[in-house]
């Protein structure tokens, strides 16, 4: 089985781990398909990118 990682995260969150997870996942040679954007922790910010993260993640 071959996993894939997606992370979205808003700038106002606190993305340290995110950014050191996105680092070590990619390290390990595993898909990874991470953004940051300008926002916060939000349903707002989840609707508009949900599409997005179910492309990554069931692409062939």
């Amino acid at each position: 089985m071959k996993f894939r990682f997606y992370f979205d995260d808003g700038r106002f969150e606190g993305i340290d781990d995110s950014r050191r997870v996105n680092v070590m996942l990619r390290g390990k040679g595993f898909p990874v398909a991470y953004r940051e954007e300008y926002a916060g922790h939000n349903w707002t910010g989840w609707r508009d990118r949900l599409a997005e993260a179910f492309v990554a993640l069931w692409e062939n």
